[in-house]
């Protein structure tokens, strides 16, 4: 159960940022973005991370990189 809410989160968090893999992908936007490790969970699968954004902003994670993470 605990990986299933990890995975339901991660997936939101995709589809939040507008993910997608293709060879012609570019970086996500979210990377661009200052301090998101401070506002984002991770794990490691294999050989690359997952982050996901949690639904309360912590206390390490400034407003302005929360904002950017929440734009649609």
């Amino acid at each position: 159960m605990k990986y299933t809410q990890f995975f339901i989160q991660a997936f939101s968090f995709l589809a939040l940022t507008k993910i997608c893999y293709s060879a012609e992908a570019s970086k996500p936007e979210y990377l661009s973005i200052e301090g998101f490790q401070n506002c984002t969970g991770s794990k490691t699968i294999s050989t690359y991370e997952i982050y996901c954004l949690p639904e309360i902003q912590n206390g390490s994670c400034t407003n302005s990189s929360w904002e950017a993470l929440h734009v649609n």
